[in-house]
């Protein structure tokens, strides 16, 4: 969902600035499209929903406010542009003209016949207004910041407007005047004035109105909404940590919350979702979320745990950022998650797969799927891992995970590419299987190399490596060898502990189950090349026997 959103705001900024559309931008109506029919609430949202909930919205707000020229966008000018470019306004444009809807249309009309459209790299164009206004080249997004400037500037209170057209993204405004509100595109401007004045039905053919820059409104309950795909909440009063959306304003249906709510300067941790919220945009990187809860009966979504899900759980959309728990279950039914965003929260140490999901598996606490050829999510608070051998490692997955101080990778990794423990800047050690026999030059990027130490059988790869780059290195031959003789060491001594137990106060059986344990226990001590887990299950065998002891 997050990338999707990115996608969309890039491609929009991409058309306001010039960057796709190249071409004349006169057209002709186009029939009513049904490209952007979504479902919301079991009816349909058509291009004459949105851009009827906008004017809707806009009749509740301030119109003063909306007089006052902002510095959105890049649309600041200094006092003497502004002073110039009304002067100019009154005296070649207006000329003396009074009523509101003249004057709007005098100036729409300036612009579509002075302003040149079309981006070019070897031509500069504008993006401010006051720039728009002298070089005269701009694309949509110039357009409708001069617009609105000028309107402003003879106290005509309009918006920019930014969203979809039957020729893709695009800017234009809306504007006040006659006591109404009516859509005004001057990009698209011509000598018919087919696009000065358009109500909501003749716009909806070729317009779709997806947000309102810089227009909002206070509920009256320390919630401040604005325009975003439909009402939106954007914003809090900041002395609010628990915020419960309403499903209405007004008479307005409150359809989706802004990211602009989880930013920084806001303390929003709690958030509950109403039953009329079908959008819901929250940041991976800027947040302070610990819950989101969804109401029961929202069609699109669901909660468990604060954790937000599409309704029928098969998609994880949002963990809370500063949630505080530091294990998490994926539920049986979920398919998909964002592997890059959804898991970015720091306190999250073990990352768990609820039995019976067919797409994930957990391996030490991380997530992989479902046969475990892939790894697909390290928690971000996780400080020691244990990486399963059918893995082939890339080299994204460990990429700046700086908590991470232990890395275990198994028998059958066969190689460490570049860049794989880029950034881990706490690295400290790293157990390297004999099966590794490729560790690329750049694998530790950014790892203190003075404070690493890899751990691995002697005449390896790993030994090589180490030794090249001179990395402290660990025999581990030598170090298993010595852990060894430690158990046996304590076999020993428990051998002798218990031989000396008196035989008089047990029964019978009881002590022949003992005195088979301590046979068994001399007889493996004999042996040679023995493994720590050898040892450890008599040392457990002979606990086991002391006991079950009987007394008589």
């Amino acid at each position: 969902m997050k990338r999707k959103k990115i996608l969309i705001q890039l491609t929009i900024m991409a058309a306001i600035m010039g960057m796709t559309l190249t071409t004349n931008p006169v057209i002709t109506k186009a029939e009513v499209k049904n490209l952007s029919v979504v479902e919301q609430n079991n009816k349909k949202l058509t291009w004459e929903y949105y851009n009827q909930t906008a004017l809707d919205f806009l009749n509740y707000c301030d119109k003063e406010s909306l007089k006052k020229y902002d510095s959105s966008l890049y649309m600041g000018m200094t006092e003497a542009q502004a002073k110039e470019m009304k002067a100019y306004i009154e005296e070649n444009i207006l000329k003396g003209e009074t009523t509101d809807y003249k004057k709007a249309k005098l100036i729409y009309d300036w612009i579509w016949q002075n302003v040149k459209y079309g981006y070019n790299k070897n031509r500069q164009i504008g993006f401010k207004p006051y720039d728009v206004f002298t070089i005269k080249h701009a694309v949509c997004g110039g357009y409708s910041n001069l617009y609105k400037a000028m309107l402003n500037l003879v106290d005509i209170p309009a918006v920019v407007v930014t969203g979809d057209t039957s020729m893709g993204a695009h800017a234009w405004n809306i504007v006040y005047a006659n006591n109404k509100w009516f859509f005004s595109d001057s990009t698209w401007g011509d000598k018919w004035g087919r696009y000065f004045d358009n109500d909501v039905k003749v716009s909806s053919t070729d317009h779709k109105a997806e947000h309102l820059d810089n227009v909002s409104v206070s509920n009256g309950s320390g919630l401040i909404l604005g325009y975003n795909k439909g009402v939106s909440v954007v914003g809090v009063d900041n002395s609010m940590s628990s915020v419960v959306v309403p499903e209405k304003y007004k008479e307005l249906d409150i359809i989706s919350v802004s990211y602009d709510l989880f930013k920084d300067n806001y303390n929003v941790q709690h958030i509950f979702i109403s039953d009329k919220i079908n959008e819901i945009e929250i940041s991976a990187s800027e947040n302070k979320l610990k819950s989101i809860e969804v109401s029961n009966n929202n069609p699109k979504y669901a909660s468990k745990d604060g954790v937000l899900y599409t309704k029928d759980f098969s998609n994880l959309l949002i963990y809370p950022l500063k949630k505080e728990n530091t294990d998490f279950t994926i539920q049986k039914e979920t398919t998909s998650y964002d592997s890059k965003e959804t898991f970015a929260n720091k306190n999250l140490k073990n990352i768990y797969v609820e039995d019976g999901n067919k797409n994930f598996s957990s391996y030490d606490g991380a997530v992989y799927n479902y046969d475990k050829t892939k790894l697909l999510t390290i928690p971000e608070g996780k400080e020691s891992i244990t990486v399963s051998g059918c893995v082939e490692l890339d080299n994204t997955i460990f990429a700046f995970k700086m908590n991470l101080k232990i890395v275990k990778l198994n028998n059958g990794i066969k190689k460490i590419p570049s860049y794989a423990f880029n950034g881990c800047t706490s690295l400290k050690d790293i157990y390297i299987p004999n099966t590794v026999t490729e560790i690329d030059s750049y694998a530790f990027e950014k790892v203190d190399l003075n404070n690493l130490t890899i751990y691995a059988e002697e005449n390896t790869y790993a030994e090589k490596y180490a030794n090249e780059n001179k990395i402290k290195f660990v025999n581990l031959t030598q170090k298993n060898r010595q852990a060894v003789l430690n158990k046996i060491n304590t076999l020993n001594s428990l051998i002798e502990k218990f031989d000396k137990i008196d035989s008089n106060k047990y029964t019978e059986d009881s002590m022949l189950n003992l005195k088979s344990a301590i046979m068994s226990a001399r007889n493996l001590v004999k042996k040679s090349n023995l493994t720590e887990k050898q040892v450890d299950e008599e040392i457990d065998n002979l606990y086991t026997a002391v006991k079950t002891l009987k007394e008589i």
